[in-house]
């Protein structure tokens, strides 16, 4: 009797695997759940009053409200404010144009809105990766399950208010119009704005000013190889020089010193433990892909892309050897992964590929969403938001018009932005600059100041003075 229900099971189990038209619907099925918590995920992070979904993303929004209220975009790291604005500016250039066009000062205002226009540039890179499975020949249908992959493994610095977003996305265009230009020369020229665009949103971009014309080289494409160097590197290195004259050396101070910070091997081998389980088997295949690509392949097309994902991979576990590194420094490498991928499918037989890409893309979301649906997202913390209020009217009745305060709750800081002083920290121990200006400084601390902070560890406890008692916590007084 077991045997013969074991045998119905089993012959139910084959009819279901022999018909690909029901698979495929029940993938497919699959696949716009898994799309429609994608988006519910989304609009979460719009609306969240969580303002700090990520390492950063509050500090990157008081450099805004900074420039916001007419200062400068780079400031000496070493005098008051105390601030370092370690990236290149083109993103805060476009969210400062942004928050001016719609007349938006609020930071919460703010936050939805720089948060929607993240995620219409992330949809550009999702566009891309349509475009790019289309070309090659890939049906409509997985075209789009190849887009959504490329949305989906989008790191999750690339959906806060950060440059990443940016970078990432002028990075993967010009990588794709530099494949292009293999077919067709003009090309080239697009892929040199991306890049510049890309080296003038975050530094990271530099990788492409080696990584694409070495590529060009192996596949003896030395004039456009030469022709994407040159132009790079010369257009970038005005702009460079050109911001230094207009900022000063604080500019320089900022981008070069800002992000030197001593190399750690253990710390490069968390991050890469952490990527590889996030995206479980996807970075052993693509590196396997890339090395037989270049190794045996006779394609150039695929021996140029392959090259360009090992040298990005290589280049994210490089600089992911610096504190603050993590697995979203391998987006770029996904992404053009994900698009060799794409012209390895032409490698299986039409009848059969539907269903087994399908089955991988599926997996590949699963892995993608679990790095992302955060439980963050959908902290929406309006109480910290209220409070924040309600503290910083009861200080401006308490303390002069121009008084300087220090405090970790991001939300004072940004609701108190022109008064607050060193809203990153936590970046001076990793960095070459000197705290002791701000050490030596008059200033007000709200908070605990015997906290582990090392700022709060490096100031003298007899020159700290309580003054007031504000919704539970203490105010100070630092200074002679």
């Amino acid at each position: 009797m077991i045997n013969m229900e074991e045998s119905k099971f089993l012959i139910w189990v084959k009819s279901i695997l022999g018909n690909e038209k029901l698979i495929k619907a029940m993938l497919y099925g699959v696949m716009l759940l898994l799309f429609g918590l994608y988006v519910m995920n989304r609009v979460a992070v719009i609306y969240t009053t969580n303002i700090e979904l990520t390492t950063g993303e509050s500090n990157n929004m008081w450099n805004i409200l900074k420039v916001l209220n007419g200062e400068m975009l780079y400031t000496n790291p070493e005098n008051a404010p105390y601030e370092i604005f370690q990236y290149a500016p083109l993103s805060q250039y476009i969210y400062v144009g942004v928050a001016k066009l719609f007349s938006a000062l609020d930071y919460l205002s703010l936050y939805k809105l720089y948060r929607f226009v993240n995620l219409l540039f992330n949809c550009i890179v999702a566009l891309v990766c349509y475009n790019f499975a289309r070309k090659h020949c890939v049906s409509v249908v997985n075209s789009l399950i190849c887009g959504f992959v490329g949305l989906l493994l989008l790191g999750n610095l690339c959906w806060y208010v950060r440059a990443d977003v940016f970078s990432v996305c002028f990075s993967v265009i010009a990588c794709v119009m530099a494949y292009y230009s293999l077919q067709q020369n003009g090309y080239i020229l697009i892929s040199v704005f991306f890049t510049i665009m890309a080296f003038c949103a975050k530094q990271d971009a530099i990788q492409l000013f080696a990584i694409i014309p070495v590529a060009l080289f192996m596949i003896k494409k030395y004039r456009l190889g030469l022709v994407y160097f040159f132009m790079s590197v010369v257009i970038c290195a005005l702009i460079f020089i050109s911001l230094w004259l207009y900022y000063g050396d604080v500019y320089v101070d900022s981008v070069i010193k800002g992000v030197s910070m001593s190399p750690s091997i253990t710390f490069a081998f968390g991050v890469f433990n952490r990527y590889l389980q996030l995206y479980n088997f996807l970075p052993i295949a693509i590196v396997v892909i890339s090395l037989l690509a270049i190794l045996k392949s006779t394609d150039q097309n695929e021996v140029f892309l392959a090259m360009l994902v090992l040298g990005t991979f290589i280049f994210a576990i490089g600089t992911s050897m610096k504190p603050g590194g993590g697995p979203s420094y391998f987006t770029l490498a996904n992404i053009l992964g994900v698009l060799l991928i794409i012209l390895f499918m032409r490698r299986f037989p039409h009848k059969k590929i539907s269903s087994a890409l399908v089955v991988v893309w599926a997996f590949y979301f699963y892995s993608g969403m679990m790095f992302h649906y955060t439980s963050q997202s959908f902290d929406f913390n309006p109480e910290g938001y209220e409070n924040a209020k309600n503290v910083a009217e009861k200080l401006r009745q308490v303390l002069p018009e121009d008084f300087k305060l220090y405090t970790t709750d991001n939300y004072l800081k940004l609701e108190l932005a022109k008064n607050t002083i060193l809203p990153n920290a936590e970046y001076y121990p990793v960095t070459p600059f000197d705290m002791q200006n701000a050490v030596d400084d008059s200033f007000y601390i709200y908070g605990d100041v015997n906290s582990d902070w090392l700022f709060i560890k490096m100031l003298r406890k007899d020159k700290i003075h309580e003054i007031d008692t504000i919704n539970g916590l203490k105010l100070y007084a630092y200074g002679e």
